[in-house]
């Protein structure tokens, strides 16, 4: 039995082609374009406007408390520390309820230990921050009652 010799004439494959080398070179840019507008529409922005960087101004709200920390025998504080898990309205309206500050207060405290990674929340006497402590707890954020010393 005889072998059959291949036909070297005749290419054994077709040469190989991209599966969009069909479609205009205008046409895969325009679907890049249309996917950015579509997706900028979920950061809420204008599709080819730049949206500018708004920082939070945190002011120094003014003391909630009437005489300076340590001034009246209290040399405590409690830490808040940042917290991944909750989010910045209810930590800082969890904040509201403990200290009983401003909203303005707790919001720049917020986000003082979202930043920072940690903020002194409150001043006062031992008791007093540990009930603090106790009601930033109750929805497990991280803090604890230190001495100012």
């Amino acid at each position: 039995m005889q072998r059959d010799e291949p036909d070297n004439k005749r290419p054994l494959s077709r040469p190989v082609q991209s599966p969009l080398s069909h479609l205009k070179p205008n046409f895969l840019k325009n679907i890049v374009l249309n996917h950015n507008i579509f997706m900028s529409s979920f950061r809420n922005e204008t599709p080819g406007v730049e949206t500018p960087v708004i920082e939070p101004v945190v002011e120094d709200a003014p003391q909630e408390q009437s005489t300076p920390p340590g001034a009246d025998g209290s040399k405590f504080r409690v830490v808040l520390y940042d917290d991944d898990y909750h989010d910045v309205e209810e930590v800082a309206a969890q904040l509201q309820k403990a200290t009983q500050y401003s909203a303005q207060k707790c919001w720049a405290i917020m986000l003082e230990a979202h930043n920072k990674g940690r903020a002194i929340c409150y001043h006062g006497s031992r008791e007093k921050c540990h009930g603090v402590a106790r009601v930033l707890r109750e929805i497990r954020l991280q803090c604890e009652v230190d001495c100012d010393d």
